[in-house]
């Protein structure tokens, strides 16, 4: 019986550079990063949890419907065509819906769980990395079935996307093969990890489902986090990590050990140079 839910997005490119040199590390282009971020939630909490998004969207674009895009919510060019022409509302509404979004993340009763890859570090130390989705994928549901009880049982429901992989293989196709391959033979990084609370996969427009678009929106969040501020991330003279502004707002929601610690449970960057042991301070 499914118990959980896991709602994914991706954020960053997902193809390697043809060196480590030719990544676009600020702006558009091949990013230097790619990552999964899953929002875990139990079934009994996501119907909660989409209620409350429901009625914060009817409550200031007096639509349900409209989607909620990180780069929709920052970009004003965006801003100007998805939210302020088609539903006919000022700056200070949309400011206003964004902080009560946030508050509602904060308040639910979920966990963030994101996997990251350092596409420029992984060619730097594997002569032929694994292809960046296939990695945060498998290390992203790692972290899932360590969280979930055996006796449970975790359904996933990733962005609908589109693409090929460096082999010609859809995008698609390719999570659903690994997937299936994870439920029946376990890990092929981590020798004897099996996976038995993975449940079902299922693709969902993006525009269909609140709680994907929440996972889109911390996804960008934790992108940008690593953009500005990854040599911070492994820099053992970093004794106070800088953070992002809409990083730091949801910065208490990501798994932790039982001793508060972020780093390897909460956000997995691969490959891991330097275990720095962030905690969100009491």
């Amino acid at each position: 019986m499914q118990t959980h839910v896991l709602f994914v997005d991706d954020s960053g490119t997902k193809e390697y550079a043809s060196s480590p040199q030719d990544y676009n590390i600020g702006g558009r282009g091949n990013s230097r990063y790619f990552l999964f971020c899953g929002v875990l939630v139990s079934m009994k909490s996501s119907g909660i949890f989409t209620n409350e998004i429901i009625q914060a969207k009817i409550k200031h674009f007096g639509d349900d419907t409209v989607e909620i895009k990180s780069n929709w919510l920052r970009i004003p060019k965006e801003q100007k065509r998805y939210y302020f022409e088609p539903y006919n509302i000022t700056p200070d509404i949309l400011t206003a819906f964004t902080d009560e979004y946030y508050e509602i993340i904060n308040k639910a009763d979920l966990m963030l769980i994101v996997s990251i890859v350092d596409k420029m570090q992984m060619q730097e130390h594997y002569p032929s990395p694994w292809y960046a989705p296939a990695v945060a994928y498998e290390t992203l549901l790692l972290r899932v079935q360590q969280e979930i009880p055996h006796t449970n049982e975790v359904a996933v429901i990733i962005d609908d996307t589109s693409g090929k992989t460096p082999k010609g293989n859809d995008y698609k196709k390719n999570l659903e093969k690994h997937h299936s391959k994870l439920k029946k033979y376990g890990s092929s990084l981590w020798k004897g990890q099996t996976f038995p609370s993975l449940s079902t996969q299922k693709f969902v427009n993006s525009q269909n489902s609140h709680l994907v678009q929440v996972a889109d929106v911390c996804a960008y969040n934790v992108h940008r986090q690593f953009q500005v501020y990854a040599a911070d991330w492994e820099s053992s003279d970093c004794k106070e990590l800088p953070m992002y502004e809409y990083f730091e707002k949801i910065n208490t929601k990501f798994r932790k050990s039982p001793t508060g610690q972020i780093q390897g449970y909460g956000i997995i960057k691969i490959p891991e140079k330097n275990k720095i042991r962030w905690s969100v301070a009491k």
